[in-house]
């Protein structure tokens, strides 16, 4: 059964109502629906839950951490010192630099790198941004849902001169089709224009750890949402993240009965 979160306006609460509600259902849900109104707002007390769980996340020293999960949505800190576009393709020489053999990459790599079915790259995210410039442009027709992102072929259907939406899908089945586990969550990313200058943002997650992985993902589409929105010169809406198997995996901050006490604490 779906529920729906949406009585907070800040990531951080928001995801906390919904661990809990996790919590008083046994640890898994199906369809949760996150629904942020002020993704980028943080009050001081979000900032110190974030140090919380942060510094639990960094205990287990398996190379996680709030920011670098968020950064492997949105790499705030390459772009900070980059910039647009340079940050780009320095991102993907680091991770090509770093990458380990048989793993899957990064969701931002999937956003930025596809093939086309002629050999040559393309950049989605860059096209996505330059198709929402286009329409929210005056007096043109801006189209809510008449456009979604084949991802058998997402280097052809994200064409840049077609301006009916903006989508864009993490999971390739080419690369992903054999993989039962530990392959991208994170599988589609749907941009809106509301009212002509508000830019929401969707995200679908076919498998979503709330413990580990889930605050960070949000401060990392967040940031990817506040990056669009300022280079489409449009102002930034709701975030919407719908998981469609949620997990509590306490385990993750070091056993169940420390992970328990510390999301009680909260």
């Amino acid at each position: 059964m779906a529920a729906v979160f949406d009585s907070n306006d800040r990531i951080v609460p928001t995801w906390l109502t919904a661990a809990r509600h996790l919590q008083a259902a046994g640890g898994l849900g199906r369809n949760l629906v996150l629904e942020i109104s002020r993704p980028g707002v943080m009050r001081r007390s979000d900032l110190h839950t974030l140090r919380r769980v942060d510094a639990r996340i960094v205990a287990q020293d398996n190379g996680l951490s709030i920011d670098t999960i968020a950064g492997t949505i949105f790499p705030q800190g390459l772009y900070d010192r980059r910039g647009r576009p340079d940050f780009y393709q320095e991102h993907l020489r680091l991770l090509d630099r770093a990458k380990k053999a048989g793993t899957w990459g990064q969701y931002f790599e999937r956003m930025t790198r596809r093939k086309a079915p002629d050999g040559t790259l393309v950049n989605p995210l860059e096209d996505v941004i330059e198709k929402l410039k286009r329409a929210a442009t005056p007096g043109r027709s801006i189209y809510q849902s008449t456009y979604e992102l084949s991802p058998s072929d997402p280097a052809q259907d994200i064409d840049p001169v077609d301006d009916d939406g903006a989508e864009l899908a993490t999971y390739d089945p080419v690369r992903d089709r054999k993989r039962s586990y530990g392959g991208p969550c994170l599988s589609h990313l749907s941009f809106k224009i509301t009212d002509r200058h508000v830019l929401d943002l969707t995200a679908i997650y076919r498998s979503h750890r709330y413990c580990e992985r889930a605050l960070g993902n949000l401060v990392g589409l967040a940031r990817l949402q506040k990056y669009v929105a300022e280079q489409a010169s449009l102002d930034l809406g709701k975030l919407t993240c719908i998981s469609t198997h949620a997990d509590l995996d306490l385990a993750s901050w070091g056993g169940v009965k420390e992970g328990g006490i510390l999301l009680d604490s909260l």
